[in-house]
């Protein structure tokens, strides 16, 4: 009975548990109330495979029950979740599985050595295509995070349980599930990435194994003797290319006849080169083993002139295959593009061929194209292994002569400084956003910027050089040019830069957002001038050449208007740096703003009784003096003198005269000085007077008391004072 009690209890213990499991089962995600951390559900690998199944029959349910209109409008959101989810276990099931430890052979031929190094070029020319599809990868899931955060937030703003929210709430598990695949591919490109990296190190472990374990078994007469027997087979070689190419130009003239003809002759053309080149590289590869033959029997002499000049010539032997090699991949390529766009006429000029005929053509075209497009990838294999046993053979020379091992030893420090330059270099410094910033970015956006300033200031250079020909283009018009070209190639470099640190427009609104406190605080005086200099430039009411007045009486020329201030040079050489945003908000005038013309009031006085006519001539006569004098103007006055007042001494004339403010060089007090010394000349000339007041002091004396006696004789003022 006791044992029956303590069974039954157990049995009811783990019903309970059972219940308190499922209770505390985690809910499946409803495309209306979604969380922020709501795909955590699927993140779990426990149950992932019926979570899936639940959710997506949890969205067909939904849909279901939807109405019709907005069935067509969620389905594609809906199968595209159920299509994804499905897809999620089995990606993240797949593993990219490291390179095995191969095991050395022996003993390795110079045709083993090659393979290997032309198996580590593959490696390394497959890695940068994944470095880039990784990157890309990389770059494309930022963007959709960017978006997915966007999403969420105004998924948040909406009401509860509303068709809108729903709809929303479908785009956000779609894009999301998107996103985890995506994720997924980022990761398996990772992984793939860095077993190609193990790979090719250990490609390059072997390599520096295989050249230590180097075996030749033929002699060296052999070898020679096979090195013969390939000149010979390129000497045909050559001839069968020259054939060949003749006999495609000959049909060069019926390309308006039938161009797909013409283009198979001519990539069965560059079949025959690129058989020369197999051939010209097996010479080389013969002469290699001749080298390494020496090298094992230790035959290589100290300071060998002769084998360090024929190795030169095989290094630029290398270059001009290589260069070859680009010009034919290009040429293939552009087959192919002519292929897949339909691009060459069977038809023009001739009997319209059958579909059967047309599509043997080209098949023919594409099969002889294909094979040229593997060669030419066996030719760069084999060619950089060729490049890498050249440096081999140049280690061992140096080895034997003392300038190479000086060369090579300063060549190895320098290649050991640039790899660690170039880590250091690409090491992140700072991130914006999810985007890294490395100080080599820094440093190319840096010379982005400083070249379209370079660029900038010969452009405007030569664009006022040019400009200053052209009659109707006034100095300040040409400013205006001069700084609209500037600003805007600088936005054009900056914008470039930018980009260049990978900035996408999300990016750099955080960076502005960033900067809108700063200018909120600290940059609100600069961004206000820059802003006060925009509106000068485009208002016009200061130019450059201006004369203007502040409003603290200073007086002077603009000579340049910048980003953040105006400059103004004095009549006594003083610069005057005025902030832009004063020159917005105060009172100033400018005396050349229309026109440089100004009209001057000249003062003077003259003794009562001179004759007026005379007063007239001598005075305008002074005034014509003055180089900034304006006569005959067919819009202003001529120079005029009018009689203002009869004065206590004398007669108040004034010269009333037009005068041109550029012609003066704008110096307003000169102005005035001119006129009076020329005055003064031409009254000394025609001897007029310039009264001026006089008084007449007379003292008494007497006994009595003080008599203060006050008379007018002839104008003059006497006053008598006892003492």
């Amino acid at each position: 009975m006791r044992s029956l009690r303590i069974i039954s209890f157990f049995c009811l213990l783990a019903l309970f548990n059972a219940e308190a499991d499922e209770v505390k089962k985690e809910p499946c995600p409803s495309p209306f109330c979604l969380e922020p951390n709501w795909w955590g559900y699927f993140e779990s690998d426990k149950d992932l495979n019926d979570k899936i199944l639940e959710a997506v029959k949890e969205l067909e349910k939904l849909q279901n029950k939807m109405p019709e209109d907005m069935q067509q409008e969620t389905l594609p959101f809906v199968n595209q979740v159920a299509v994804n989810l499905n897809a999620l276990p089995e990606i993240k099931n797949l593993k990219v599985e490291m390179p095995e430890p191969k095991t050395y052979s022996k003993n390795y031929s110079i045709d083993e050595y090659i393979e290997i190094a032309a198996q580590n070029h593959n490696l390394l020319k497959a890695i940068d295509e994944e470095e880039k599809e990784l990157n890309e990868e990389i770059r494309k899931n930022a963007k959709t995070e960017k978006q997915l955060d966007a999403l969420m937030a105004s998924y948040r703003k909406l009401t509860n349980r509303t068709n809108e929210r729903l709809l929303q709430g479908l785009k956000l598990y779609s894009l999301q599930s998107s996103y985890a695949i995506e994720k997924q591919k980022e990761r398996l490109l990772k992984e793939k990435k860095n077993a190609l990296l193990e790979e090719s190190r250990a490609k390059e472990l072997e390599l520096a194994y295989a050249l230590s374990n180097l075996s030749i078994t033929d002699s060296e007469k052999q070898l020679k003797k096979k090195l013969e027997s390939l000149k010979k087979d390129l000497s045909m070689a050559e001839l069968g290319s020259l054939h060949a190419e003749m006999s495609a130009s000959s049909k060069v003239g019926e390309s308006l006849k039938n161009e797909m003809a013409v283009e198979y002759s001519l990539q069965k053309t560059l079949s025959s080169y690129i058989h020369e080149a197999f051939i010209r590289l097996d010479i080389l590869k013969s002469h290699a083993e001749i080298f390494f033959k020496k090298w094992l029997d230790k035959k290589i002499p100290k300071n060998d002139a002769q084998l360090e000049e024929k190795l030169s010539e095989w290094l630029l032997e290398l270059e001009d295959i290589h260069q070859e090699l680009k010009a034919w991949n290009l040429k293939v390529e552009t087959t192919f593009q002519g292929l897949l766009h339909h691009n060459f006429d069977n038809t023009l000029f001739n009997t319209p061929k059958s579909e059967e005929d047309q599509t043997n053509e080209t098949f023919k075209l594409y099969e002889v194209a294909n094979e040229n497009l593997n060669n030419i990838n066996k030719l760069k294999g084999q060619l950089a292994a060729l490049y890498h046993l050249s440096r081999q053979m140049e280690r061992i020379l140096y080895e034997k002569s003392p300038f190479f091992h000086f060369f090579y030893s300063l060549s190895d420090a320098f290649s050991d400084f640039y790899i660690e330059t170039k880590k250091f270099l690409n090491q992140s410094i700072i991130k914006v956003g999810d985007i890294p910033i490395t100080l080599s970015s820094l440093i190319e956006s840096f010379l982005i910027v400083s070249f379209a300033a370079l660029f900038s200031f010969f452009l405007r250079k030569a664009l006022k050089r040019f400009l200053t020909h052209k009659d109707r283009i006034s100095l300040s018009s040409l400013f205006i040019i001069d700084r609209l070209v500037h600003y805007l190639l600088m936005l054009i470099g900056i914008a470039i830069a930018l980009a260049n640190l990978g900035l996408n427009f999300s990016s750099l609104m955080l960076v502005l957002g960033a900067l809108s406190v700063g200018i909120g605080f600290g940059l609100q005086m600069i961004v206000n001038n820059f802003v006060s200099s925009l509106i000068i430039l485009f208002s016009r009411n200061i130019k450059v050449n201006d004369y203007i007045q502040l409003s603290s009486g200073e007086w002077g020329q603009v000579t340049d208007i910048n980003i953040q201030n105006t400059i103004i040079r004095t009549s006594d050489g003083i610069e005057v740096v005025v902030p832009n945003s004063e020159l917005i908000a105060q009172k100033f005038v400018n005396w050349t703003m229309k026109d440089p013309y100004k009209r001057l009031h000249i003062a003077f006085g003259v003794a009562y009784g001179t004759d007026k006519e005379l007063v007239k001539k001598a005075a305008m006569e002074a005034a014509l003096e003055v180089p900034s004098t304006i006569s005959n103007h067919p819009r202003l006055e001529n120079p005029k003198v009018v009689l203002n007042n009869f004065g206590d001494n004398a007669l108040e004339f004034e010269l009333i005269v037009w005068v041109n403010l550029l012609t003066a060089k704008g110096s307003h007090g000169s102005l005035y000085s001119g006129y009076r010394w020329h005055l003064d000349d031409a009254f000394s000339k025609y001897g007029i007077v310039i009264p001026f007041p006089q008084r007449d002091i007379r003292v008494y004396s007497g006994n009595g008391s003080s008599k203060k006696k006050e008379e007018e004789e002839d104008g003059f003022k006497s006053f008598a004072i006892k003492t």
